[in-house]
């Protein structure tokens, strides 16, 4: 995700916040009208980059595969990456059932999940 997409998100969410608890003032009630826009804005722009960034995830699901026995260490390495990055998980998700088999998928994605929010606080 980029920066500006992070600001965007961040924005909404401020501003959701203030929506919720600010009091009945001018200001208040301007905050009180955007910030249900904004929000939707930031939604739409997230389901916007998540599009734009499947073709690069399936790609790299297909490459996964082709690597054999290393293809897992590969996964798991490439989706918790993706996880620092905050690119949308659910492609990759569903890449590792179809390419492992359900339960090895499963445990893979928890690791690698586990494994990108740890590499989040680094």
């Amino acid at each position: 995700m980029s920066a500006r997409s992070r600001a965007l998100v961040g924005s909404a969410a401020a501003l959701t916040v203030v929506y919720l608890l600010a009091p009945s003032s001018g200001a208040a009630e301007a905050i009180r009208v955007l910030a249900p826009a904004i929000a939707v804005a930031a939604i739409g722009a997230l389901l916007l980059l998540g599009r734009q960034l499947e073709a690069p995830l399936r790609s790299f699901a297909a490459w996964v595969e082709e690597l054999g026995p290393l293809g897992p260490i590969a996964f798991v390495v490439g989706y918790a990456l993706a996880v620092v990055a905050f690119a949308p998980g659910s492609v990759l998700t569903l890449a590792a059932g179809a390419t492992f088999g359900i339960v090895r998928g499963t445990a893979y994605v928890f690791v690698a999940a586990t494994l990108g929010a740890a590499l989040a606080f680094l």
